[in-house]
């Protein structure tokens, strides 16, 4: 997962249909937006929203008093958001750090409200921020540790935010920066704003290849990729020190906790995948691809032995070829695999990459390869042509 380095910026979701008065005005306070007598077109829970009316700052001020923007937009609640709109509806604005200089601003070590969350002046700002980490550096939340409110601090403005704090619009789509770029050119312009594409902003897999109607490979996030599978490549000794697997040890410890179980009793080996069909959902929200009640499941992919040689190709074919054979045995309705060796484990995609079509293309079940995020794979190898040879 791309890790994104704790520091001093802002950021604010809304709907784009709101972007104008936003432009114009800036970003206002819940009873500035009443004073002025704008009709926003809201997508946070109305019941979240009037609990915050009853809730007070150190100056005795309701938060309804407050235009609030998040350390990371990207939190649980933008999750939500994005499977009940349409991805291309939703938008978030970056706001400069300047903000924290503006008068009875507040930040907040949590979601402002969340009973446990405490308000600090703005000089605590750095002391804040670093508190908060990991969850800001690695952008990830777990249900029940406080943790999806740690993701939800912010920070508290007095009636707005104005518009020359005001530093880039996030889109999930170039279509939509297009769109956005055309109707408020001049507004761009004259507040020099630019607007950026960026898919796993909005937790979406950028599809680099269609291979077939239920296989493509992506660029993403493979936690949040919705499957109900969950590939993580390990070795058979049990360290999850790096990367994905070290992700995975840190947020899903219950995984972590089987895996090392399965090393020290020797029943992991190279060739045989392991399936842990953990206990509930991976987090509180629909999976894009499954009946809200299914359980996220993963499954234990060895591809090397000592964590610190090189992955073994033939040992992950080994796997392939096994998982072929039993994922419908297994009951694995749709899975997400990383490129298996690649990056850490210092294979070449394009040697592994067709080795995985090949046996993946086989599967009758919704399959997505995300690739590595360490080095960008030149579209000529991306190709069915290239990835399935004589098979196309």
């Amino acid at each position: 997962m791309k890790k994104r380095t704790a520091r001093l910026e802002f950021e604010y979701m809304t709907h784009i249909e709101n972007l104008k008065d936003i432009l114009e005005r800036g970003i206002l306070s819940h009873n500035e937006v009443e004073k002025q007598g704008l009709k926003p077109l809201k997508i946070s829970d109305p019941q979240i929203v009037g609990n915050r009316n009853d809730i007070k700052t150190p100056s005795g001020n309701s938060l309804w008093d407050y235009a609030n923007v998040y350390f990371r937009a990207r939190n649980a609640m933008l999750y939500r958001i994005v499977r009940n709109f349409k991805h291309s509806d939703i938008v978030i604005i970056t706001v400069l750090p300047t903000i924290t200089k503006l008068p009875n601003t507040f930040i907040t070590n949590g979601n402002a409200a969340s009973g446990s969350t405490q308000f600090f002046e703005t000089p605590k700002l750095k002391e804040v921020l670093n508190s908060l980490k990991p969850e800001i550096e690695w952008e990830w939340w777990k249900k029940g540790d406080g943790s999806i409110s740690k993701m939800m601090a912010e920070c508290l403005v007095k009636d707005k935010i104005p518009t020359d704090h005001l530093k880039a619009i996030y889109v999930s789509n170039h279509e939509t920066k297009e769109k956005i770029e055309r109707k408020y050119e001049s507004l761009l312009t004259s507040l020099d704003i630019q607007v950026i594409s960026d898919p796993d902003l909005f937790y979406q897999s950028s599809t680099r290849s269609q291979i077939n109607e239920n296989f493509d490979i992506v660029d993403g996030d493979m936690i949040f990729s919705g499957m109900q599978t969950l590939t993580i490549s390990v070795n058979t000794e049990g360290h999850m020190g790096k990367g994905l697997a070290s992700r995975v040890r840190y947020q899903f410890p219950d995984v972590y906790v089987y895996y090392e179980d399965l090393c020290k009793k020797r029943i992991l080996k190279m060739g045989q995948p392991n399936l842990f069909t953990r206990g509930e959902n991976l987090i509180d929200a629909p999976n894009s691809v499954n009946n809200k009640e299914e359980l996220t499941w993963f499954l234990l992919f060895p591809t090397k032995n000592n964590f610190r040689f090189k992955s073994d190709l033939k040992g992950i074919e080994k796997g392939l070829i096994w998982l072929k054979k039993n994922y419908l045995r297994l009951g694995i309705k749709s899975i997400a695999l990383p490129a298996l060796g690649c990056g850490l484990g210092w294979l070449s995609w394009k040697d592994v990459g067709p080795i995985m079509a090949k046996h993946l293309n086989e599967f009758k079940i919704p399959v997505r390869i995300y690739l590595p995020r360490e080095k960008k794979i030149d579209d000529k190898y991306l190709t069915k042509e290239f990835l399935l040879g004589s098979q196309t």
